[in-house]
């Protein structure tokens, strides 16, 4: 499965990227809490269990870091997604 992930920043830059597996997309999250700055044990992080978990249910995840900077992650299907 690939999973689309969508960064804006506080400052205004925004970001995309494509990731062939949930474990890189989890990995780069993990870098934009590094990249800010930001307490990686406060800022809500999933691990890679609860992505899997979640997107069983879910099309879509949204967070929103303290700084004001968030992501929104979607998962791309056939539905959603032009090769």
């Amino acid at each position: 499965m690939k999973y689309l992930l969508f960064i804006n920043y506080i400052t205004g830059l925004k970001h995309n990227a494509v990731y062939k597996n949930i474990e890189y997309l989890q990995e780069s999250i993990t870098q934009l809490i590094e990249e800010e700055d930001l307490n990686i044990k406060t800022e809500k992080k999933l691990t890679i269990e609860e992505l899997v978990s979640y997107f069983k249910t879910e099309d879509d995840l949204y967070v929103q870091f303290s700084n004001g900077t968030w992501y929104h992650i979607q998962e791309l299907t056939g539905k959603n997604y032009i090769r």
